[in-house]
């Protein structure tokens, strides 16, 4: 559903009139659509028939016919000729997820509106993207109406946008009148976000009195901090017999717990430019990696 806000300019705004189009380059985006292609045959059929039995009342009727086709072929041209459109893009946007895209449309003539008037992107280049399309029913003279569109692209990279296709099939939709406005942007996509299926954070109880044993072990067998005299209850393996011989009393090894500290490195193996081989790119990653190994080793 396209969302439409319309402004009054009242003057032709000041700066260029990009994607302005005359009368001979609307013309020549006309072609006809399967409806006219069908009206065309009745008409021509009926046309058979009335001059093959001179039927006057068949001659009128192909005439008023004819002049309703006319009417189709000039309208189009009418509605998509003078119109300038405005594309606005986010700066970036990521892969999979819908984003939103303004066209502000101009009608530049001094008479007269355009009616149906459609717009769409042509000539996407790139990681490609879908784009929904935006519809103005009415565009009076000298105004200009914002369209908002949704567009979803599919997966990451640079998407360039070259052209914005501006076409009407008014009134009977018996003829379709196209133009292309030259409008190039880029739009950067990265890669889609995902999502852990298991918290690498989150504790599992049953696991925990073990991990906490485990932790108490090696405590035991690394972190040495001083002695202290024997209390009833202490574990009879942590005597230090020999201070217990100098001193003529029982004491024993106190330890001090070792904290295991949780270490996340988060690798982006998307950063690469283009002209940055697959070679090269495995070279920096190792060298990174064993830069961060060492930082946590030594620490």
């Amino acid at each position: 559903m396209s969302t439409i806000t319309t402004v009054d300019l009242g003057v032709p705004a000041a700066g260029p009139r990009r994607g302005e189009h005359g009368w001979w380059p609307a013309w020549l985006g006309l072609r006809i659509t399967f409806g006219g292609v069908l009206t065309l045959s009745v008409i021509v059929l009926v046309m058979l028939a009335a001059l093959n039995s001179e039927a006057n009342l068949l001659l009128l009727l192909c005439g008023i016919s004819l002049g309703v086709v006319a009417v189709n072929v000039i309208a189009p041209v009418l509605a998509v000729r003078c119109v300038e459109v405005e594309r606005t893009l986010p700066i970036s946007v990521i892969a999979g997820r819908p984003f939103e895209a303004v066209y502000v449309i101009r009608n530049r003539r001094l008479w007269g509106p355009a009616w149906a008037l459609t717009i769409n992107e042509s000539g996407l280049k790139g990681a490609g993207g879908r784009f929904g399309q935006g519809f103005v029913p009415r565009l009076r003279r000298r105004e200009e109406q914002r369209v908002k569109v949704t567009g979803v692209c599919p997966r990451r990279g640079r998407v360039t946008l070259s052209r914005i296709a501006v076409s009407s099939r008014f009134p009977f939709g018996l003829f379709a009148c196209e133009v292309r406005l030259t409008a190039r942007d880029e739009l950067i996509v990265y890669p889609s976000v995902g999502r852990l299926r298991k918290d690498p954070w989150r504790v599992d109880p049953r696991g925990s009195a073990a991990m906490l044993r485990r932790r108490k072990q090696e405590a035991s067998a690394d972190e040495f901090y001083g002695v202290r005299e024997y209390r009833q209850g202490d574990n009879v393996r942590w005597i230090h017999w020999r201070r217990s011989a100098q001193t003529g009393q029982l004491v024993v090894r106190e330890m001090a717990t070792m904290q295991l500290a949780q270490l996340v490195v988060i690798v982006d193996p998307f950063n690469v430019s283009d002209g940055a081989s697959t070679s090269r790119f495995r070279s920096r990653a190792s060298a990174r990696m064993d830069l961060v190994a060492e930082r946590v080793i030594s620490s």
